[in-house]
């Protein structure tokens, strides 16, 4: 089973190496009811690619939300979702902004995924990639980016945080997303 090591709270490699998150624990009770043992292997959003899914020889793959693309060798069959989530823009209170606009995008690794649809609602924006939440926030903070978009598991929590209190959050409606378990059926490739 391949998990996305770096989409904490959903699914994440903690400092010892372990499968943690939301997806781990869904994890555990499949294997408890249905009496089946998964070997867990990590793999990074940004860089799985079908190539590297055979390469693992990986057959089920966690928190897969429809957002990677494994054609042409990858038949995929998908559950229903077991996690929904949404997608909350960050900004300074009382600030606001509009499609014509020249944002600065803050984005964290999940969000990664979504650069063509934020191009699309914001064409003359830049997206600027980050690790986590937490450095997002810093760089909001710092006033390094304009906008920060995260998923609303990892933003509201620092929300919360005193320092973080002079920023709002409002939905970003356009962008939801769903967590499934994906099937991996390969093809052979054609010579």
């Amino acid at each position: 089973l391949g998990y996305i090591s770096n989409l904490k709270p959903y699914s994440y490699q903690s400092e010892t190496g372990e499968f943690c998150g939301i997806a781990r624990d869904i994890c555990d009770y499949i294997e408890e009811t249905a009496g089946i043992k998964f070997n867990y292997i990590p793999l990074e959003a940004k860089n799985t690619t079908s190539e590297l899914l055979r390469e693992k020889e990986i057959s089920v793959l966690s928190s897969y939300g429809g957002f990677l693309s494994f054609e042409p060798y990858v038949n995929i069959k998908v559950t229903e979702p077991y996690l929904e989530y949404s997608y909350l823009f960050v900004f300074e209170e009382g600030e606001t902004f509009s499609k014509s606009d020249h944002l600065r995008f803050g984005v964290g690794p999940l969000s990664m995924m979504l650069e063509d649809e934020i191009k699309e609602k914001y064409p003359d924006s830049s997206i600027i990639y980050y690790e986590n939440a937490e450095i997002a926030f810093e760089k909001l903070e710092a006033g390094e980016i304009d906008v920060l978009l995260g998923e609303h598991y990892c933003v509201e929590p620092f929300l919360n945080k005193p320092i973080y209190q002079k920023f709002q959050s409002v939905s970003a409606g356009f962008l939801n997303r769903r967590c499934c378990f994906a099937i991996l059926d390969y093809e052979e490739e054609a010579d």
